[in-house]
């Protein structure tokens, strides 16, 4: 009889050995839960940037024409730049992108915000309009801009902008003055927030010279009788 009674019980001790303590198969779950947050990937904390307008003027100041009404556009940009990361240029034929610095909006719809902005301070004038405008809107002049570069040069630490510039009658249409912008900034120190502030500042000094031929062009033509509808 005590040879059944020993039969019977071996299975119920090998099944009982064959599985892993409770604990150590816990034990395994955090571990490998600890090593896939470990490598996991983290988010990435991306900085944002704004270009910047010119301050308000000293009230002092005489606006240059605060009744004329100009358009402002098209305004184009180099293809490399079209992008919501910040370019710097290293060397002549190179450039550089950090995915973790942006713009906070698109650098075409940025740099036309601050030159519009920037002229109606310089110009004293409450109507420069960015297309597509109204039949309806009575227009002076319309500036059209083509960039070829802006951007961080960082061997020079300067923010350079260069740019061809057309002012076209909005009554006859044709062009009464271009010109050709050359421009840079040193920046303050080596950061992007400096950068981009240098960079602002450049779009302003643009900014004074399509004041100064605006003003100029509008002054020249006021004895005619001034501007009409543009469409």
């Amino acid at each position: 009889m005590t040879t059944p009674r020993h039969a019977s019980s071996s299975p119920r001790r090998k099944r009982q050995t064959g599985r892993a303590p409770t604990y150590l198969v816990c034990a395994a779950a955090l571990g490998l839960a600890g090593c896939a947050a470990l490598f996991a990937p983290r988010p990435v904390a991306w900085d944002y940037f704004l270009l910047t307008s010119l301050p308000a003027p000293d009230a002092s100041v005489a606006p240059a024409a605060p009744e004329l009404v100009v358009g402002l556009g098209p305004i184009t940009l180099p293809s490399y730049l079209d992008r919501i990361q910040i370019v710097r240029r290293e060397a002549t034929n190179q450039l550089s992108f950090n995915d973790r610095e942006r713009w906070g909006q698109p650098l075409e719809d940025g740099f036309a915000r601050v030159l519009a902005d920037d002229l109606v301070t310089l110009l004293g004038s409450k109507t420069v309009f960015r297309p597509p405008w109204r039949a309806r809107d009575t227009l002076d002049a319309i500036v059209e801009i083509d960039v070829t570069r802006f951007e961080v040069v960082t061997a020079s630490r300067r923010a350079e902008l260069r740019a061809r510039w057309r002012i076209r009658d909005a009554r006859t249409k044709k062009f009464v003055a271009d010109g050709a912008a050359e421009l840079d900034r040193p920046l303050a120190d080596e950061s992007t927030t400096a950068g981009v502030a240098a960079m602002s500042e450049t779009i302003g000094d643009l900014a004074r010279e399509l004041a100064t031929a605006l003003a100029r062009q509008h002054a020249a033509a006021a004895p005619a009788g001034g501007g009409g509808p543009a469409t």
